[in-house]
């Protein structure tokens, strides 16, 4: 399967994504990554690594010139691929029962969720907030409106499972852990969040005085009863 994703441009966050992509290639799997054009993180990745250039970024709109997960979900269908993966840069794979592979299979999407650790997978424990491997057909990524939203930072992966469920596709999820995460750092302060809580607001026609915690927690519900039904 083709894993997309995009990487961070912090120098801090190299070493941890290197490691994180190697484990994709190990399991079988190929790996894009979705970069804008002033980025030079690409240098590093492993010789089979596919890296798609893409211009604009979110450069003067977030802190970093992120790449936008529409122009992830646009690389995938690009490809002309069925089903893809879509994940975060620090996610590492450990999916020996090839679980991943198999998921395609539903036609669902599938949401993972990660395990957090600092440093030993035997003591993860499970991130309940959010979301970081999607494993989506082309009929999803046609689902999913165009946005302001970038892997790696806040919303996106409540807009895309959201939209998703909006459109009447089924949600489901993996039976058992795949997706680990050593714990850093957050990578996005409360004003970001903020800002991306209302441009949700926005897309979805919301009252904009909505209580920012109340909306989140609102569509992390729904999710996940999704997910379950």
């Amino acid at each position: 399967m083709i894993f997309f994703t995009s990487l961070s441009p912090s120098p801090k966050a190299v070493a941890t994504q290197l490691a994180c992509v190697q484990s994709w290639l190990d399991h079988g799997h190929r790996a894009v990554c979705v970069q804008g054009y002033d980025e030079d993180i690409a240098a590093s990745l492993p010789g089979e690594v596919c890296v798609v250039r893409v211009k604009p970024t979110t450069a003067g709109v977030q802190r970093k010139p992120y790449a936008a997960l529409d122009s992830i979900l646009d690389a995938f269908l690009d490809t002309g691929e069925e089903h893809c993966a879509i994940i975060n840069g620090d996610i590492e794979i450990h999916d020996p029962d090839g679980l991943i592979n198999a998921s395609a299979a539903s036609g669902d999407l599938v949401c993972g969720k990660r395990w957090d650790h600092n440093g030993d997978r035997a003591g993860a424990t499970q991130f309940p907030s959010g979301f970081d491997l999607f494993v989506l057909h082309r009929k999803h990524a046609v689902s999913v409106p165009r946005s302001m939203f970038v892997i790696g930072q806040t919303w996106w992966d409540y807009w895309l499972p959201w939209s998703c469920s909006q459109a009447g596709h089924k949600l489901t999820t993996f039976p058992a852990p795949v997706a680990f995460h050593k714990r850093h750092p957050l990578n996005y302060n409360n004003t970001d969040w903020q800002r991306m809580t209302q441009h949700f607001l926005w897309l979805t026609h919301r009252p904009i005085q909505s209580i920012p915690t109340r909306v989140s927690g609102e569509i992390h519900k729904a999710i996940n009863k999704a997910i379950a039904a």
